[in-house]
């Protein structure tokens, strides 16, 4: 039903570490199927992507380190919804893109 919410994508996330930022993208109440999580260091990442797919909302779910490709991209786009920490505006870009996943396929 395309209505996967944060804090259902955080109850999969959390045993990997310390979330500081989630995003799952939203168009018109529902969702666009992907979105971002962020930890508080790259260790904690890389633990979740020891198994890259995920169950999530009952969909099966892949992610990946992101990338941000420019500074547009850094600030969360129109339609996010989620838990934003202060402390992301903190970490430098480095830390931010070896701590950043990319969760596709969400309902």
């Amino acid at each position: 039903d395309w209505a996967t919410k944060p804090e259902q994508v955080r109850e999969v996330f959390q045993q990997y570490g310390n979330i500081i930022d989630l995003v799952v993208l939203e168009k018109d109440g529902k969702s666009r199927g992907f979105g971002f999580v962020t930890f508080s260091n790259a260790e904690e990442a890389a633990r979740a992507l020891e198994e890259p797919r995920k169950i999530i909302d009952g969909r099966e779910t892949i992610c990946n380190l992101a990338s941000q490709p420019d500074d547009r991209a850094r600030s969360a786009p129109a339609g996010a919804v989620g838990a934003s920490a202060q402390s992301v505006s903190q970490m430098s870009q480095d830390q931010k893109d070896a701590s950043r996943l990319f969760v596709r396929s969400l309902n």
